[in-house]
This record gives C-alpha cells, structure tokens and sequence, in this order.
C-alpha cells in the first residue's frame, strides 16, 4: 500500500532528475517470483514535478493512474505541462510489458501542445506539438521503432556572437582585413548521452522535425527567422560506439531577419536575403552555416550610387565565420573598403576632410548605429519584429545641420501576421524637416515605402509593394544638379525554389 509516497524519493534512481516533488498514492499486489515477479493494481500519481537536468526543463502537473495487470503496466492517461505561463502540456498513454524484464515490450504514444522540451540558453530553448497520431515507440528494448512528426511552434536557437572584438586599426592598414574575428565555441550536444540499451537499438523511422511560425536563431546580435524541416536520426559518438544520441539531417533555410555587426562603437544592422543551415547527423546541435544579409550604404552625394554591402556568415553554428563583400556583381569591394564604406560611407581612399561632408559622413555612422543599438527594444515596445534607422547624409540645398540630417532620415519597420503574412514598412522624416520642394509639395502618403509577402508554404511566395520616388528618398530638390528622379514605384515578385 502507498500512501502519499513523495516522488522525491525516486530520484536516487536518475542523476538527470532532481528536485521532484508530488505524491503516489495506492495498493499493489506483488505475486509470482524474482525472475517473473507480477504486479495486480493501481496507483496514482497526483501533483508530480521534477526537473530534468540535461533538457534544462521542470516538468509539472504530472497526474495519472498507472494500472498494474501481471506483466503488463498501462497508461490510460498521464499528463504533464511545462513550468510557467508558456509550458505547454503533454499526454503519455499506451502500455509497457515486463513479460521478458531483461526485453521489456513498449507501446506508448505521446500528444504535446506546445511543450517546452528544451531550455538551454546556451544552445537552445524549443517547445514541440506533435502530429494527431503523436509521436509512437512499439516494440521491445532490443529492437523498438520511433515514428511520428515534431513541430516546433516556438523556438530560439543559439549561435555564439561574432562581433568584431579587436581594436579598430588604420582604414588603409593591412591589417584591417584582420577585423573579421571566428569565435569558436564547443559542447552544443543537442540532448545528454541517450540511456542504453533502449535507444541504442532504438529505429527511427521517417520522423521529421518541422519548424513552425516563431522558430528564430539568436544571439546580440543576430535574429533570424527559420523555416522548412529535417529528419530526426541516431547518431554514434566516435569516440564511443555504445554512445548513442540524437541528431538532425536535412536543411533549414533562412528566411528573413537581421544581423548587426558591431564594429567597436559603430553598428551597422544587415537585412537577411537568404541562408540555409546543414545538418549532418551528427550528435551536436552544429549545422554548417551559409546565411546572407545585406546593408544598403547609402551616399550623401547625389551623383554616387548607393553601395550595397554583403555579409555571409559561414561556418557552423559552434563556430561561425564572417566575411564582407559587395552585394552588386557590378562592383567589386575589398573586406577593408566595405568596412570603409560601413564606418564612413565612403571607401577607405576617399575619406574626406571638408565640414560639411564629415557632417554627412557622421550622420551615416551615428544615425545607423544608434538604429541597430536600439532597434530590438523599439521592436518590443511598438510590438514589431524588426525597426532600424536609415541615413542617406544631408540633403542638397541645406546646409548640413541637424535638421538636415534628420531630413534624410527614414524609420523602418516590419512584423509578421500569422503564419504567412510579413509586412515592413519605411516612411521619412522629409516632412517635417526638409525644406525643399519635396518636403512641401509631396503628399505624405508618397513618402511611405511598404512591402508586403504570403508565403503560400516554404518553397512558393507572392510580395507586393511600392517605393517612393527617388527625391522623396532622398529628400532632394527636383532640380538639384546631377540628380535625375524617378517616380514611385510598384512591384510584385514571386518566388519559387527548387531544391536538387
């Protein structure tokens, strides 16, 4: 007989299972012998948690019977939720046979809604849903198969900060190339040594691991949006065969977001165009990376084109790389000139001296960076997923000046609605301080630039949207010499890819 039996006393049993609180309540009949014992009953388990050390998870609410029958234990319903508002919760069911006890036979389902399954700061924090059938292992401890669908609702994926770290030296020194730092970090096992012998002759047949609407990659620096799935495997340390964990294959892809490289005092943000990660099986959470952003330079002379500035983050996740380059296959752009271009906005042999172009060159450097510092906590507050300040220098006509500089200023901002709808959009501060014809004859409502994209589902999209006429972006005076505008703007893009 049980009564009120605390389950802290069970967790002698685990090292992964600690602080466990609850009660197991109920009467049991042993019969049989040592080498076949049976067990006739039913016991309860009411108000259980504990914390699971390698998930990083307390699990809470654990309440179900457990009906003992001869060899057999089944689980008619155990339920389980995540500690916190955003836990989630989880419903175990089916059947364990303990006719062979060195072969014992499974049966079980799991159903999750959004159960946080993983909370490891370091490496990740992910709830799971599962698919209507659950996610099932039949079979027996020597030969059992795992089938079912994982979506992840909710998620946050790590990745080390690769910020610029050491001291910024000459635009024209040699050394500059040597600014683009690779910070390698290890031990990003995506789950603890998996017990043995149960998952070491464990099958995992087709489960796949999907991404769902609010899956992110994160650091200080970086947040950018996941999409697609990738297959659920077994994977063999090398150092140890009998070590078995847990590993994903397939590839995830990028789909939109930011990144912002931090050059010492300066912060320039970057928008995602596109990127994928590789997984490969193996038993670290440590796809290879292949991400690219990109940040429009804009010039504060008119006749000069705006320089757009790539990043590729490359690498892997543990120890991910960066490298600089230009974004137009029309302009060739050394790592240092597109530093330049980034810290000044001019390139590293023109950098210049007169007043008022180092008033433009500051507001290039000043306005973005004070954007990138503050975007994410705009973001939160206005309850948008992204927000960044753009500059284009001073405004013809002007003289440079704050006004001038804020007259050339647009404020950005995009967010997501649902599933498949993401909107952004930019509008300037013209308006309110130009003082040219643009500021004074255009209605505000040309002054506003938006896009909006469905995505119908990870490999086919429609966006729609319209730019403001050149002189609105720039702030300019129509008239002013070497500057030809153009009008507003409307597109519309699909896009369809293939994977070979």
């Amino acid at each position: 007989t049980l009564r009120n039996t605390p389950l802290a006393l069970f967790e002698a049993a685990s090292s992964a299972i600690t602080d466990a609180s609850g009660t197991l309540t109920g009467d049991l009949q042993l019969r049989g012998s040592l080498s076949e014992p049976r067990l006739n009953g039913t016991v309860n388990m009411v108000n259980g948690a504990s914390f699971i050390a390698p998930l990083g998870v307390r699990l809470v609410g654990m309440d179900g019977a457990l009906l003992f029958s001869g060899d057999n234990l089944s689980l008619p319903k155990l339920t389980v939720s995540g500690a916190g508002n955003r836990g989630g919760s989880a419903v175990l069911s089916g059947r364990i046979g303990f006719a062979a006890l060195s072969d014992p036979s499974f049966d079980l389902a799991l159903q999750a809604s959004n159960l946080r399954i993983l909370d490891r700061p370091r490496i990740a924090t992910l709830q799971v849903s599962t698919s209507a059938g659950g996610l099932q292992i039949r079979g027996t401890q020597r030969g059992a198969v795992l089938t079912g669908t994982v979506t992840i609702p909710s998620g946050d994926i790590t990745i080390p900060e690769l910020g610029v770290t050491k001291n910024l030296v000459s635009i024209d020194d040699p050394e500059f190339l040597s600014l683009i730092d690779t910070t390698t970090t290890v031990g990003r096992s995506l789950l603890a040594a998996a017990p043995s012998p149960l998952l070491r002759n464990l099958e995992v047949r087709d489960v796949r691991l999907v991404m769902g609407n609010n899956v992110w990659l994160r650091s200080a620096e970086a947040n950018i949006k996941l999409a697609g799935d990738v297959g659920v495997t077994l994977s063999r340390a090398r150092q140890d065969s009998n070590r078995v964990q847990l590993a994903l294959t397939g590839i995830l892809l990028a789909e939109r977001g930011t990144y912002r490289l931090n050059l010492v005092a300066v912060q320039r943000t970057f928008d995602v165009e596109r990127g994928t990660l590789r997984f490969f099986g193996e038993p670290e959470l440590n796809p290879t990376l292949d991400i690219q952003a990109v940040n429009v330079v804009r010039q504060y002379t008119r006749q000069d084109r705006d320089i757009p500035v790539r990043i590729t983050i490359g690498g892997t996740l543990a120890a991910p790389t960066l490298k600089l380059g230009s974004a137009d296959p029309t302009l060739v752009l050394s790592e240092s000139d597109a530093i330049s271009f980034l810290f000044t906005g001019r390139p590293s042999f023109a950098v210049t001296t007169a007043a008022d172009q180092y008033s433009s060159q500051f507001a290039s450097v000043l306005l973005p960076t004070l954007g990138s510092a503050l975007g994410d906590r705009v973001a939160r507050v206005l309850g948008l997923d992204q927000f960044q300040i753009e500059s284009a220098g001073g405004v013809s006509g002007q003289q440079f000046g704050a006004t001038s500089i804020l007259a050339s200023t647009r404020l950005g901002g995009g967010v997501q609605i649902g599933s498949h709808t993401f909107v952004r959009a930019t509008v300037g501060l013209c308006q309110l301080f130009g003082n040219s014809q643009v500021s004074t004859n255009q209605p505000l409502a040309n002054t506003i630039g938006a896009k909006l994209e469905y995505r119908f589902n990870a490999l086919l999209s429609v966006s729609a949207g319209v730019e403001p006429p050149t002189s609105v972006l720039q702030c300019n005076n129509v008239n002013a010499r070497n500057f030809v505008p153009t009008p507003q703007q409307w597109g519309l893009d699909i896009t369809r890819k293939w994977d070979f």
